[in-house]
Formats: C-alpha cells, structure tokens, sequence
C-alpha cells in the first residue's frame, strides 16, 4: 500500500493581545506571534515534546534509510548465493550425469534453507522494529486565552493535559511562567476575579479554579485545596441536580464504578488517595455527570457567574467560588450538544450558545429565560448545501457575535438587536475554519485549514478577506507532516460529540413499523 500523502499541519486556535496589537496562533505544538497589521512572525514558543518529537522522526528517518540499504545488500547477498554455479563445458563433460544432478540438489537445499532462515529473521526483526517505532501522541495547544492587560498567556497542551501560563513581554515573545499538569484534559477555559483565576472545566464534568499566578506558599482555605481526589469518592452530582432518565442512568454507573474501584483499593490495600494528583494550588469549585464542552464567566455587577455547557444538552449557570454549589438554573432548549458559548461585554446579560442544533440560542441567563434563537442551519444549507453543523466557537464584541462551524467554509456574524438576533450575514472563506479571534467589530482573523490566517476586513459593511497577511516561510518550514486522517483526529473533533441514539431509535422504529405492516 502506498503511503498517505501528508501536509503541513494548519494553523488552529487564536487569540489576541488587543492593548500590543499581537496575534497568537497555534499550529501544532507551537505557539506563534503576529502583529495584527501583519508580516512573518514576531516570535513562537514550542512545546519541548514536539521539539523531542521531530529529532526522533529525524533520526527514525536516517534509521529506516540504513535499514534500507541493509536489507538491500542482503538481499543482493541471497540472489548471489541462490544463483546456481555455471560450470564449464569441460567439467560438464567430465562429470557423469547422476553425480552431476547429486552435487546440484547437495548445493541447493542447504542455499534454499539459508535463505528461509534469513526471511523468517529479518520478519521477525521488521515486526520488531515495528513494535518499538509505535509514536506517543503528537504534541498540540488545544486552547488559548490572553488577560486583558495582554500580559499573560494561558494555553493547554491536550496531550499531556498540562495547563501552561506565559509571560508576554508585549512584543510576542513569551516565558514560560508555570506549567501544571491537571488531572483530566480541559477542554474549556475561561479567566475570573479581574484575570487572577483560571476557570478550567475538564471533558470528566468538573471544573477547576487555579490562581493565573501560583502563591509561593500554600495555606488551605475554604475555597483552597491541596492535592484533590480527581478519584472520587462521591460523584458531584445528585439525583435533585439531574433531569434526564439517561443521565440517572449514568449517575448510578458512576457510583457502580466508584464503589468497585473502592473495593479493588481495599483488596490491593492500597489508599484511596491518587498518587499523582496534583500538588499545586487548585480548587474544585463544581461538576457535571456529562462531558463538559465550554465554559464561560458571565458577570451581574460585582457578581461573577460560572456557565458551563455539556454533551447532554445542558447550559448551566452556578455562582462562582466560594458558592459554586449553588446553582442558579439552567438554560434549557438545546436538543443536541452544546459546544460554544458566548458572552458580549457590551450586553453582559445576554448569552449566546449552539452546537450540534439547527438554531443558535440567545438566553437571559441570569433568568434562564430563552430570548430567541436563529436558524443557522437554514442560512448555511442555502449557501452550503449542508444538511447539519456543528458550532466550534463562538466570539462576541459589541453586540456582534460570530460564528464558525465544523467544516463549512465562512463566519456567521449575528446581529444582536433588542432581544434577538438578525438574520446571519455570510462571510465566505477560502478554507474550512479552525480558529476565530478579533481584534475589533471590524477587523477579525480566522484561522483557515489550507490558506493560513485569514484577515477579515469591514468596510461600509462589506468584509474583505486577505489571505497573505501572515507569510512565515520558517514556520511553515517547522510544521509537522500530517495526513488527513491525523489532521481530521487532532482539529475535527466537534461533529463527533453528536450522540447517534437518535438515529439509532428512529432506525429500530422503522424496523418496527415495516414488520407490523408485514
């Protein structure tokens, strides 16, 4: 089989340091710095794995070429040994027939025994070297966020579920300011008290508030602990706080695999506590039964707020810490997953969710009321011809939100007006979008799978999109390889988040339905 022709791994996630007009961008494992005026990179960050990733494709390279030559000389070696002697015609005429045909066969069978020997080696030496070149998991940033000052970075690596901070010098470059492992992979972070703590929910339902800044010494608190159970011995959440039989269902799987873990603890006699849980300063502030998807702090006042959304249809709203037990409500209309949220600083009541739904959602969500909904799907199936989506982000500035999806190429700008949203405006792209950030109303810049970062202009309410404002022939030089599949595995991850239940049932109700009128 031929190999599977790679590409340069895209650029993905985006964010902005507004008060330095730089723009961060991933790709891959590597964090790179652009003015958002544009030209080649200020400055990038990798992450060592990948750096000890590529010295090991690099020497695997030269390892597998001299395998090559190897096995290529030996293989010319057994064609030379298996090749029969040719005998001059003197000698021919000497030797009688039957001693002939006997010193043929005696040379023969001991050749052809060598070279199934050597074959049945060098399959067990290639299945070997096989077994020992298995890669780990390719390094890269599945998220990032900028402070407001633009003074701090904060990324999330996903394959090693590790929470980095960065000091930014206001030019680009970045320092590595702590790294912190955390229990579960994020997937949604958001920042709260004036930038000082990193909310971050992990896809196992719980969510975590870390200071953006470790202390130096660690004192416990009411809302402060020190190496908490991620093994729990109670699930957070309860009967009073689920409202789906599937989810009843799931709550006493998880007390079922808590009390069966509890006894394996008992019968090995080891302790309860995990050995490797974290040693930094972090609190768990709140959980869900169901896989988290985003979160998002929303602001009353002085009052902060935690919104978090999940797989199973759910947009919650508890009070920050040291009171996130208490929840406020739920914002509840979705009947696929939720994937994105989005607050407006200018509108900071109104809150903006979708996902796996044909309608984008506008709550009041300090009320849990649903204000209204657009028809997204519609807009996108006239423009597309696509029969779903799938909301990747949300980004929200002065009453305008915009939207991107799974594997549609174009921004969505919602109007907010009143309480409802305005027909979505299409913004075409010349790429599928993997990553939106702005920088004002006007100016925004989307990450596009094959045509780089993209500049999205208004004029006169017309969008301009330019394509080479973010040239950097190094690093697209320092790139990962990937094919398609990997590419799809690493960045196509939301349309996999809709469950097939439905289309599961529906499938069994047909079934039903044709044997009944058989």
């Amino acid at each position: 089989m031929a190999d599977q022709q790679t590409s340069k791994l895209p650029y993905s996630y985006l964010a902005h340091s507004k008060p330095h007009g730089i723009i961060f961008a991933v790709r891959g494992g590597q964090i790179v710095s652009f003015r958002t005026t544009g030209g080649p990179s200020t400055s990038r960050w990798t992450h060592p794995d990948q750096t000890k990733l590529s010295e090991s494709d690099l020497s695997s390279a030269k390892r597998t070429s001299a395998e090559t030559d190897d096995a290529t000389e030996r293989s010319s070696k057994r064609q030379k040994t298996e090749e029969p002697e040719v005998k001059k015609p003197e000698e021919e005429q000497q030797a009688p027939a039957d001693g002939a045909a006997a010193a043929t066969q005696a040379q023969t069978e001991p050749t052809a025994a060598a070279a199934t020997a050597e074959a049945a080696t060098e399959k067990k030496s290639k299945k070997k070297k096989e077994q020992a070149a298995v890669k780990p998991d390719r390094p890269i940033i599945t998220l990032l966020s900028v402070t407001q000052d633009g003074k701090h970075v904060i990324a999330v690596s996903g394959h090693d579920k590790t929470l980095w901070v960065f000091e930014h010098d206001g030019h680009g470059k970045l320092t590595e300011s702590s790294k912190r492992p955390m229990p579960k992979r994020p997937c949604g972070i958001a920042l709260a008290q004036n930038d000082r703590t990193i909310i971050s929910a992990d896809k196992f339902g719980d969510v975590y508030a870390v200071p953006l800044i470790p202390s130096d010494t660690i004192t416990s608190g009411p809302t402060m602990t020190l190496a908490v159970k991620h093994k729990r011995e109670t699930p957070a959440a309860t009967p009073q706080t689920v409202h789906s039989a599937g989810n009843l269902r799931a709550l006493e799987a998880q007390k079922r695999h808590i009390a069966e873990r509890q006894q394996q603890q008992a019968l090995a006699g080891r302790a309860s506590d995990a050995p490797d849980a974290p040693t930094f300063e972090h609190t768990l502030v709140l959980g869900h039964v169901s896989m988290l998807t985003d979160v998002v702090v929303a602001r009353d006042g002085a009052r902060e707020f935690i919104v978090t959304a999940d797989r199973d249809e759910h947009v919650r709203v508890s009070r920050a810490p040291p009171q996130a037990y208490v929840i406020e409500g739920f914002c509840l209309a979705h009947k696929e997953f939720v994937s994105a949220l989005a607050v407006d600083k200018s509108r900071p009541q109104v809150l903006v969710s979708g996902g796996g739904d044909a309608h984008v959602f506008v709550w009041d969500w300090k009320n849990s009321a649903l204000m209204g909904s657009t028809d997204l799907l519609a807009v996108a199936k006239e423009a597309f011809g696509v029969s779903k989506i799938a909301v990747s982000k949300i980004v929200a500035t002065d009453g305008q939100f915009f939207v991107i999806c799974e594997g549609i190429a174009a921004v969505f700008q919602l109007t907010l007006e009143g309480t409802s949203l305005v027909s979505p405006t299409v913004i075409p792209l010349p790429g599928g979008p993997l990553g939106i950030s702005i920088q004002d109303a006007s100016n925004i810049t989307v990450s596009a799978d094959g045509a780089g970062l993209v500049q999205l202009v208004s004029s006169n309410g017309t969008w301009e999109a330019k394509t080479n404002n973010f040239e950097d022939a190094a690093v697209d030089s320092e790139a990962p390889d990937v094919t398609a599949d990997e590419c799809r595995k690493l960045l196509y991850t939301v349309e996999s988040m809709r469950k097939k239940v439905a289309e599961f049932l529906a499938g069994q109700e047909g079934e039903a339905e044709a044997e009944t009128e058989a």
